[in-house]
């Protein structure tokens, strides 16, 4: 291993920091997996959509982890995270993410939710005022019917538990994700793990959020917030 070679400190510190530090977050018997990278002062709580891989971060991870503390998190039902329960309410989610956030007692914590996981940060925030210092936003409407109108059967569809038209569904959905001729390869990774969730998140992800657009509670939130590739959300 480098990290036993090298005797540059600095190296050392570096390569460190980007070492994945399981963790256990335990809520209602259940165990929720989160990773750990770096150990800055101030911690930045990455937060993907239930149905979208931790990976979809990783990008950002290795440069992040040099200056903050950066924490990732497995989605119930998805890698190292126990196993999914009939009928997870998005609300269980959001605790389950309360719970990952108690477990790491950290002083500064940033939250940054990817698309809908922006939302879910937003409800928390809004529930426990105390618990989080910052938010952003990285491309979160703030409701689901600001998906496009060609996405609202396969929802329906998916939330009925019928993924007879999957295939077309997670095609037209990373289309509709990454958009940008040079995001293609991203596209093409979100389509293939897509595939590797049970189909169970899929459903619970197609299920009606509570409180689906957080403009009203937008208000009521007295924390900085950014909002990153904001072109529809017009918060």
């Amino acid at each position: 291993m480098i990290l036993a070679r090298t005797t540059d400190s600095d190296q050392i510190h570096s390569i460190a920091n980007r070492l994945h530090r399981r963790r256990f977050a335990i809520r209602d018997g259940a165990k929720i997996a989160f990773y750990e990278h770096g150990d800055g002062d101030t911690t930045l709580l990455l937060v993907t959509p239930t149905a979208y891989q931790v990976a979809m971060f990783q990008p950002v991870v290795e440069a992040l982890c040099q200056k903050f503390h950066v924490v990732t998190i497995d989605p119930r039902g998805t890698g190292s995270s126990d196993p999914l329960p009939s009928h997870y309410a998005m609300q269980q989610y959001e605790e389950d993410i309360r719970a990952v956030i108690k477990t790491i007692k950290r002083k500064q914590m940033i939250a940054v939710g990817m698309s809908s996981a922006g939302r879910q940060i937003t409800r928390l925030s809004h529930s426990y005022p105390r618990l989080i210092d910052k938010l952003v936003f990285v491309g979160t409407p703030p409701a689901r019917s600001y998906n496009p109108p060609e996405l609202i059967p396969h929802w329906e569809l998916l939330e009925q538990g019928d993924f007879s038209q999957f295939d077309e569904f997670i095609a037209v959905f990373a289309a509709h994700l990454f958009s940008e001729p040079e995001s293609r390869d991203f596209a093409d990774e979100f389509i293939r793990s897509a595939y590797e969730l049970p189909m169970e998140i899929w459903q619970n992800y197609s299920a009606p959020e509570p409180a689906d657009n957080i403009r009203p509670l937008l208000k009521d939130i007295n924390i900085p917030l950014l909002v990153l590739h904001g072109q529809i959300e017009a918060l």
